[in-house]
């Protein structure tokens, strides 16, 4: 049997400019404020995690990162834009399906990762992830906000999810869906602040930051 075809390489090129002109930046956002929950040596893993532009962010703080992501196209851009910023991180060519850790770390970073996926597999992930965060430390997720607002402001948020996913689906094969609650979800013991971010700074806000933190 061959290699796994990539199914990112023709989205990783344009996956950075991609996000930044559909979201105005917000999508960016919400996984730069992670990293303010971030203290240096401590222990930061990024899963799915592309282009790696978090992942290099929270490595030039100090913080020892760890990116895995099962796209070889992703992993190489990651890996040059590490390069070019000086920035050290260890990177993993893998599936966080098959995937173990051996320690678990200071912050479990998804960002839009859970969106890549049907619903009952994005719950299978939601916890296995929670379980890799260690005690004390946090979960970061950054994905769409769950729908709000009147019936209008509800079908163009929806619209704005269904567009993008289904280009997503197009080029990558990814699950299509509804815009998941995240907010419904709250495991035992878990304290949970989230930060919502405007499209181009000023308009809607449809997307969400959630931060839960473990009990120690």
């Amino acid at each position: 049997m061959g290699p796994v075809p990539d199914a990112y390489r023709i989205a990783a090129p344009i996956y950075d400019a991609a996000t930044l002109l559909w979201s105005g930046g917000a999508i960016w956002r919400s996984r730069a404020c992670q990293v303010g929950y971030m203290q240096p040596g401590e222990r930061a893993l990024y899963v799915g995690c592309g282009r790696g532009r978090a992942a290099v962010r929270a490595a030039q703080k100090g913080v020892e990162v760890l990116g895995i992501d099962r796209s070889p196209a992703m992993l190489a851009r990651a890996r040059s834009q590490a390069q070019r910023m000086d920035a050290q991180v260890r990177w993993v060519a893998g599936d966080a399906a098959e995937w173990q850790p051996e320690t678990p770390f200071d912050h479990v970073c998804a960002n839009h990762f859970f969106n890549v996926f049907e619903e009952s597999r994005m719950r299978w992930f939601r916890e296995r992830l929670w379980s890799w965060v260690a005690p004390g430390g946090w979960l970061h997720v950054a994905d769409f906000r769950p729908l709000h607002g009147s019936r209008w402001q509800r079908w163009a948020q929806r619209a704005h999810h269904w567009i993008p996913l289904s280009g997503c689906r197009a080029f990558t094969g990814n699950a299509r869906h509804g815009i998941y609650d995240h907010d419904a979800w709250l495991p035992p013991g878990a304290r949970v602040s989230t930060q919502d971010h405007r499209v181009y700074g000023w308009g809607p806000a449809w997307y969400r930051s959630w931060h839960l933190q473990k009990h120690a």
